[in-house]
Parts: C-alpha cells; structure tokens; sequence
C-alpha cells in the first residue's frame, strides 16, 4: 500500500569531520551455512546533513522533484514540514567510505560502540567478543521474524 502523500528533503548542507573518540562499528551476519561471521570496522568520519523536508499529496507516481531550492518546492505545490539534521557514522568497508545504516541487509545487525583510550588488545577484545554475541542472538531472532513474515504472506497468497 502506498502512501497518499509524497516526501522529498532538499540538502542544505553537510559536514564531515573525524570522531572525538574512538569508535567502532562491529557487524554481525549469518552465512548460509547458519554460522556467525564478524567484523570490526572503525569509524573514520561523522557526517552531519541539515535538510529542507517537504511534502505533498501524491498526484501519481510519476514525478520526481527537480526543484532545487526550497523556494521552488513550495511554488510547485510541496508544504514545508522543518529542517531535519541528521549524523552519520562512516566506516571504510571494502576500501569504500560507507555510512553505517547501509551496512547491515537482512541477514544482519550492527553496534557502534565507544572505546575507551589507550587502546588496548586485550580489552577491546573483550569488548568486541561481548558485542559479537549479543549481535549474533539479535540478527538470529531477525531472521527467524523475517522467515515467519514470509511464511505468513505464502499462506495468504
């Protein structure tokens, strides 16, 4: 079902500038063979977005915003609904600079996490083995909704 109403965001601006601390972003997925697999991934930047958020009633899924000031959006018909600022972490995965909410699919979940300074092996170890679990039961349970989900739309079809 979709909505009656459209909804686009103008940038207005952004900024990215390296963490104040150390941090990390641990991931936590399921292989196809039902084995949990992680990875520790450090966080290299923070990026800050400050954006326009618009909307309007949706007259076919045809259009895409092409105004490009906020001026124009509300001459061509969207409502002005406030700004919207928004920080992201960004780590490097497969030697791309990647924000952490496009990391994790289906099958699954992630955990920034502070650590503290010095670094120090033995601790973040700890640390990261504590996290990886608690990640692992999280992305198990999921999966099994997502699986209940689907079966349930198998049934009603």
């Amino acid at each position: 079902m979709s909505s009656k109403f459209q909804h686009e965001s103008l940038i207005l601006s952004q900024s990215t500038c390296p963490p104040a601390c150390r941090m990390n972003y641990f991931l936590v997925w399921i292989d196809e063979d039902g084995q949990a697999k992680g990875e520790s991934l450090p966080v290299v930047a923070l990026r800050t977005t400050v954006s326009d958020a618009f909307s309007r009633k949706r007259s076919g899924d045809e259009y895409i915003a092409a105004e490009i000031s906020s001026s124009e959006m509300i001459e061509t018909g969207w409502t002005f609904q406030g700004q919207e600022i928004s920080t992201e972490a960004l780590v490097l995965q497969d030697d791309c600079l990647v924000p952490t909410n496009e990391v994790p699919c289906s099958n699954s979940c992630g955990q920034l996490v502070l650590l503290p300074w010095p670094y120090d092996a033995e601790r973040d170890a700890a640390e990261e083995a504590k996290c990886f679990k608690g990640l692992e039961d999280e992305t198990r349970k999921k999966m099994a909704t997502e699986e209940e989900r689907r079966k349930k739309l198998e049934v009603a079809a």
